[in-house]
């Protein structure tokens, strides 16, 4: 039983592994010297095998893997449009002359192309970061077109290459430490959205003029070989942006303010409540509340004039703002709006639908409404009467509408 047991998983062993090389099938393409190997079904070209001189892919290659054809001796390599990555070191220490990196490719690993005999590139627009080491060392690249959407320059990223010129993309954000170290520069332009290290361009006795306005980021090692100058005009857009930054982190930090200022002003306002006095023959008793009523067998001697129930009914009292407030005077008997309609955007003022309130309350009639509502700056006090209350008022563009209503 327990040979058939052993048996069994020596079985089971043999074709899991079967099945593990059926599954990783390796093909081979042919190219000058040799070939190429690629791992189906992921299609990762894996390695040379003794390729030389000019090389084209086979389409159905999807990804250069890792190391692939690194020391090799090619010279030259068209990458189909395939491709959507290139691996680590994919083609260090190479030949290679001159690429073409297709717009396919979204990711490229570090040190693709590092100590190879490169003189030209093109980088893939797709890209969004040139990783660190890419092109360290490649002692023959003279020129280079960083796509625009370039958002990272990593570490060495062009590390002791013989750049004589460069244009940073305004998308670059970040270039890391020594990753223009030792080139032949002589100028450099640099966006001042961008940010960089003091050793970053270290190195270059022959760079002379570093054009930033911005702030250089510290680092150890030799640091910049020329002090950066900030052109008058570029100096003044960055002022201008900077107050214009200050400005609206100030305006938007009093906005908050008046904001919770606000809030507070009106929850005291919604918190705050009326007390009336209430009278029983000699007997009196003060009631506070919402719309505050007195008890049974008790009177409140303001509670006679609609004047008073307008502003109790209506909570008026909430609006004492010194613009645009609300004022009962005379024992009840006169109801004062300021600036009727001018000062909505205040906490404690009157709105136009307080007013409307009161209006009903008042028993306003039609007529005297309209003519409130039409009366101009010209005309000058208005006034109306109706049942037992007299109204006067004035208006103006410049104060809103001030009214008085008088209770008989």
């Amino acid at each position: 039983m327990r040979r058939r047991i052993t048996t069994f998983f020596i079985l089971l062993a043999i074709t899991s592994t079967s099945l593990s090389e059926a599954k990783a099938e390796v093909k081979t393409f042919p190219c000058t010297g040799g070939t190429y190997s690629v791992e189906m079904p992921a299609a990762v070209l894996t390695k040379s095998n003794g390729c030389t001189g000019g090389l084209t892919l086979d389409p159905s290659v999807k990804s250069i893997g890792v190391d692939a054809f690194r020391y090799s001796e090619i010279t030259s390599i068209s990458i189909p449009n395939s491709v959507t990555s290139i691996g680590d070191s994919a083609f260090s220490s190479s030949s290679l002359s001159s690429v073409v990196i297709p717009n396919s490719v979204v990711t490229l690993g570090y040190s693709v192309f590092a100590d190879t005999q490169i003189e030209s590139v093109i980088i893939s627009s797709a890209l969004s970061k040139i990783e660190a080491g890419t092109f360290a060392g490649a002692k023959k690249l003279t020129n280079v077109k960083i796509p625009v959407g370039i958002i990272l320059i990593e570490d060495a990223a062009f590390w002791r290459t013989a750049l004589t010129s460069i244009v940073i993309p305004p998308t670059v954000k970040k270039i890391g430490q020594v990753a223009f170290t030792g080139t032949k520069l002589t100028q450099v332009d640099i966006p001042d959205s961008t940010q960089f290290y003091s050793n970053t361009f270290s190195e270059n006795s022959e760079l002379k003029s570093i054009i930033y306005c911005g702030i250089v980021l510290a680092a150890g090692g030799s640091g910049l070989p020329t002090t950066p100058t900030c052109p008058p005009d570029r100096k003044a857009k960055l002022d201008a942006a900077v107050k214009a930054a200050a400005d609206k982190a100030a305006a938007d930090k009093a906005a908050a303010d008046k904001a919770v200022t606000e809030a507070a002003t009106r929850a005291a306002q919604d918190a705050k409540k009326l007390t009336i006095t209430c009278t029983k023959g000699k007997v009196k008793k003060k009631v506070t509340g919402e719309i505050p009523k007195c008890p049974k067998g008790y009177k409140n001697l303001q509670d006679v004039y609609l004047t008073f129930q307008a502003f109790s009914n209506c909570k008026l009292y909430k609006k004492d703002s010194y613009l645009g407030g609300v004022t009962l005077e005379d024992s009840g008997k006169t109801l004062t709006f300021s600036g009727v309609g001018k000062y909505t955007s205040v906490a404690n003022a009157a709105n136009f639908s307080d007013f409307d309130c009161a209006l009903a309350v008042l028993k306003v009639p039609a007529y005297v409404k309209t003519q409130i509502d039409i009366t101009r700056a010209l005309d000058g006090m208005q006034k109306a009467t109706w049942g037992k209350i007299s109204a006067f008022w004035t208006y103006h563009p410049d104060n809103g509408v001030n009214i008085s209503f008088n209770s008989k």
